[in-house]
């Protein structure tokens, strides 16, 4: 079966390369599916609490990202950003929805918060948000768009923090100079004329 998908009209000949890429790529893929699936169906931690914390702009997302199919949201992404999308970026799509099984409307959100990070929809990048959100029980948009919120009012704290300064105690030259001239004995004539007959005397 996986050979036949990456066979070729006219080719006589199998691609082991592409068997064997097809192979990685399919390997495991239904369990993968079965976890995705079994986190989806938990029930969502605290959604009236997550809704509240939402403002008009976090709400409008929210209404985009659900009523729009994810092709579609990623054209008018890209729309607003000026640029083109690209095959690789439908792929990305098709992965998360056909392959990964999640949610169209969560679909929509990765693709968001992948924006927010990057200029193109990446496989990596695509696959690291998704990971987050499963692990930390995140499985619809509200709770994704609270979340990133979280993330970015908590990396705010961390940039804006004042670094502890280290006070070093260094000497006051000005300081140092006035009382070592206190301390300096000014020489006599006296002294002056002994100290030269006595230099003469060793010569």
């Amino acid at each position: 079966d996986t050979a036949l998908i990456t066979m070729s009209a006219g080719s006589e000949k199998l691609n082991m390369y592409a068997i064997q890429n097809a192979v990685n790529e399919n390997f495991g893929l239904n369990r993968n599916k079965k976890m995705v699936k079994k986190q989806l169906q938990q029930v969502p931690k605290d959604a009236n609490r997550t809704i509240k914390k939402l403002s008009q702009s976090d709400a409008d997302l929210l209404k985009a990202v659900d009523s729009k199919v994810p092709t579609d949201y990623l054209y008018e992404l890209k729309e607003k950003k000026g640029g083109y999308v690209t095959a690789n970026e439908k792929k990305v799509i098709f992965r998360l929805q056909d392959q990964m099984g999640l949610t169209p409307p969560l679909i929509n959100m990765i693709v968001y918060a992948c924006f927010e990070y990057d200029t193109v929809l990446t496989a990596n990048l695509a696959d690291r948000i998704a990971n987050d959100w499963l692990q930390q029980g995140i499985t619809t948009p509200a709770e994704a768009i609270a979340y990133l919120k979280e993330r970015k009012n908590t990396r705010k704290r961390q940039y804006y923090r004042a670094p502890k300064k280290t006070v070093r105690k260094t000497t006051d030259w000005s300081k140092y100079e006035k009382q070592n001239q206190t301390k300096r004995k000014t020489m006599s004539t006296e002294e002056r004329n002994r100290i030269f007959r006595e230099f003469g005397k060793n010569e």
